[in-house]
């Protein structure tokens, strides 16, 4: 069973293990990182264009992620972080792929990359993907408790957390993005 999963454009499987590109202390060149959130062998490659000024060029094939998602489905996937090239400009597609999981695979929780990190560095943002679909199978269950516990107690509030910027968050949204930025922060309150 794989608790988690990415689904990046096709040519992009590798942006967990390229990193940015560069070495940061030039003068130790066996620099020892951190083991992936996701191992590459559980990233999927879609076909599929978006450039970088928001306009599309091949359209994602429907039928492509119907089979993507049933591979998931019987491998017992819990979430899958979607990170498709250029969705900070025009996430269409990654609107489509949600659309298709939603029918074919319900059970299993989809991080869109759209949703959360609007930038253009593409590890920085599939990393953070990574990380919220790491923490999404912990968080949103432990948090639906919380909530229904509470509202169980008849504590009229949903409970605030406080995130690093100082900002806080409802539960809910928490539970959905649990590595959430300082931009969803914003537009969440």
């Amino acid at each position: 069973m794989s608790p988690n999963d990415l689904l990046t454009t096709a040519g992009f499987a590798e942006v967990l293990y390229l990193r940015n590109g560069h070495s940061y202390d030039i003068f130790v060149p066996q620099i020892e990182y951190p083991e992936r959130l996701i191992a590459r062998f559980l990233t999927s490659e879609l076909a599929g264009r978006t450039y970088a000024d928001g306009s599309t060029g091949d359209e994602p094939s429907l039928a492509q992620v119907e089979t993507i998602a049933a591979e998931m489905k019987a491998r017992g996937v819990e979430s899958i972080a979607v990170c498709l090239l250029n969705s900070y400009r025009n996430p269409a597609h990654e609107q489509q792929v949600a659309l298709v999981f939603a029918n074919a695979a319900p059970e299993i929780a989809l991080s869109l990359f759209s949703d959360i990190a609007l930038q253009m560095l593409k590890y920085v943002r599939t990393s953070t993907k990574a990380l919220n679909v790491y923490t999404l199978t912990i968080t949103r269950p432990y948090l639906t408790v919380l909530i229904d516990r509470l509202r169980e107690s008849r504590v009229p509030h949903e409970p605030l957390f406080m995130l690093s910027n100082g900002g806080v968050v409802g539960a809910r949204v928490a539970g959905i993005y649990p590595s959430v930025c300082q931009q969803r922060t914003r537009r969440a309150l």
